[in-house]
């Protein structure tokens, strides 16, 4: 006998709980746990339900997206190191909405890939297991339900001071296996072996090499690509947050003016761009180079930029008074006067050997 969808899907959630490492779950922290204790009688318990039920599907079958980080409490958002970046920030109502819409953005992007990766058997069970009403579009049924959750738990400012702390993204490295293992003993030879490598590759860029076939550039037709005027423009234009937002026409002309150019040195065929192919008479072949473009963002620290140099260091780098004062330097000095305010305001409130963060 089969059971009614109701119980299969409180069995599965039960099953899911059993499974579960509570230590390390999302759905254990605050607000994700009081939804989670409503149980099936409430819209907000169904929802919980309904994402717990995916993501253990999704973790039992080892597909779970490496590119964004779950946020404890909060199951249909999820975080980037770009995107954590501004939880330590004071946003404005309409900025926090903004963060806010791209955390889930995040989550829904990852999901559909960790729905399209489950395994057959696995999605079959899953959609098995789901209400009725989510069955045909699991993530139809997220999207309704991130929405009514985050009208839920951000309403309030508790709910957002809640969400702030918990938007963070776990570092890659564990540091205690680096300090106890042979990281300290191999990083010297081994950044010997990086300049070594960098020196040789310089000096083969620097000098002509003799060619072994034809020399061949692969580019992107230019006729699109945005000038320099036009990159300023479209990048000034963002949302709340300062993130640009350009429309699919400009970003394809952004993807244009910095596309890379490759100059290959081709023996033979097997020196050619371009995936393996087959002409209808059997013959092997290469297809026409295909072009791969993935939007992203950064933040970037110009104190960073100065290889770990605490703020100290970088302040007299930029304009201590002994430096030579050339047209670039004095040029430099200008567009570093704002940076050198807020460098020197934290070198106050840091270590004098303190590194920036």
């Amino acid at each position: 006998m089969k059971l009614p969808a109701r119980f299969r899907f409180a069995l599965a959630l039960t099953a899911a709980a059993l499974a579960g490492c509570a230590a390390l779950d999302v759905y254990q922290t605050e607000p994700a746990r009081s939804h989670r204790a409503q149980g099936l009688e409430s819209p907000a318990g169904v929802c919980a339900a309904l994402f717990e039920v995916i993501d253990r599907a999704v973790d039992g079958s080892e597909v779970r997206d490496a590119l964004a980080s779950r946020i404890a409490g909060f199951p249909y958002l999820r975080a980037s190191r770009f995107l954590a970046s501004f939880a330590g920030e004071p946003l404005s109502d309409a900025a926090f909405d903004a963060w806010v819409a791209r955390l889930r953005r995040l989550d829904d992007e990852a999901r559909s890939v960790e729905l399209a990766n489950l395994p057959r058997a696995a999605r079959e069970a899953l959609i098995d297991a789901l209400p009725a009403r989510f069955r045909a579009a699991p993530l139809e049924g997220t999207r309704e339900c991130a929405k009514l959750l985050e009208r839920s738990d951000l309403s309030g400012e508790a709910g957002r001071t809640r969400l702030r702390a918990a938007a963070t993204v776990p570092p890659d490295y564990d540091e205690w296996k680096r300090a106890v293992g042979v990281y300290p003993l191999t990083r010297i030879p081994f950044a010997a072996g990086v300049r070594n490598y960098q020196a040789r590759t310089r000096e083969m860029f620097a000098t002509e090499q003799p060619l072994a076939g034809r020399r061949v550039r692969y580019a992107l037709q230019r006729t699109k690509a945005a000038s320099a005027a036009e990159i300023a423009e479209i990048l000034a234009r963002g949302d709340p947050l300062g993130v640009a937002e350009p429309g699919e026409g400009k970003l394809e002309s952004l993807f244009a003016a910095y596309a890379p150019e490759f100059e290959i040195d081709e023996a033979d065929e097997n020196d050619r761009l371009g995936a393996l192919a087959y002409g209808k008479d059997g013959a092997r072949g290469r297809a026409a180079p295909a072009r791969h473009a993935r939007r992203d963002a950064v933040r970037a620290s110009v104190a960073a930029a100065y290889r770990g140099l605490g703020p100290h260091s970088v302040a007299r780098r930029l304009a201590h008074p002994l430096l030579p004062a050339g047209p670039r330097q004095r040029a430099r000095r200008r567009r570093a006067a704002p940076l050198l305010v807020r460098l020197r305001r934290f070198a106050a409130l840091t270590p004098r050997r303190g590194r920036p963060p």
